[in-house]
């Protein structure tokens, strides 16, 4: 529920309408996915196949 009112409060709606929209920075970074400094999940690690 505190999570909701954050982006209640953080959320704007566009100039021509539609639902509100939130700008959030995400960032990958040593196969962590972060919230501007707030990690949130580790991601498997990616194997490309040689050849």
């Amino acid at each position: 529920m505190a999570a909701t009112a954050v982006l209640t409060l953080l959320s704007r709606v566009p100039q021509d309408g539609g639902a509100p929209e939130v700008e959030v920075p995400l960032v990958l970074k040593d196969r962590m996915v972060l919230m501007g400094k707030t990690p949130l999940v580790r991601v498997p690690e990616v194997v490309r196949p040689h050849g």
